[in-house]
């Protein structure tokens, strides 16, 4: 009686774990992929690695072109104490180089334009002409003063600008004084170059 308890126990057990075996065998499934997961920080630098020999020499390199000199000019007058109100002040001549670059002139003096006696209106234009021309590229170079007394103040003044556009060859570069552009002022009193030097300096770049 007691051999067969046990025998039947062993029957039942192996049924059991023979069971339990087939249902997990029936649910087991393929899942689907996970998410990926975040990068991971950089890691740090390396360590600089050693100094390499130094290489053999290059080949030598062509010779090069020497620079072009540079074509400037300065024309210098002292105490021409020029009175006139319309005229020209100053004419100079320049040979220009090569068609394809700029001139740059620069007027350097005193200048003084008051308006006359029993007027109190007074305006004078300053300007550079190339050749009898205004330079148009890309504009006129000048300079207007514009005065509502009768004082006789004289200051030192700057004219200067760059002109394009202009041919190869000799450049008749004048530099003159009349009535304003907008304003006319036919009783204006210019005065060029009172007591110290004039120049005027043209550069070819």
């Amino acid at each position: 009686m007691k051999y067969s308890t046990t025998v039947i126990f062993v029957l039942l057990a192996t049924f059991s774990i023979s069971q339990l075996t087939t249902n997990a065998q029936q649910c087991y499934q393929n899942g689907r992929d996970g998410k990926d997961g975040t990068d991971g920080r950089n890691g740090r630098d390396g360590r600089d690695g050693l100094r390499g020999e130094t290489g053999p020499p290059g080949p030598k390199g062509e010779a090069g072109t020497p620079c072009s000199p540079r074509n400037v000019k300065q024309f210098t007058w002292t105490d021409i104490n020029d009175d006139r109100d319309v005229g020209l002040i100053k004419k100079v001549w320049f040979t220009k180089s090569t068609g394809t670059s700029m001139l740059r002139v620069g007027f350097h003096g005193n200048i003084r334009v008051m308006a006359t006696a029993g007027k109190s209106v007074a305006c004078r234009r300053y300007w550079f002409t190339f050749n009898g021309t205004e330079c148009d590229s890309p504009t006129f170079i000048d300079g207007q003063f514009y005065a509502d007394n009768t004082y006789n103040v004289h200051h030192h003044s700057t004219i200067d600008g760059i002109c394009e556009n202009l041919a190869a060859g000799e450049v008749v570069i004048g530099f003159h004084v009349g009535q304003c552009r907008i304003l006319a002022s036919e009783t204006a009193n210019a005065y060029t170059g009172w007591a110290s030097a004039t120049r005027i300096i043209v550069e070819e770049f």
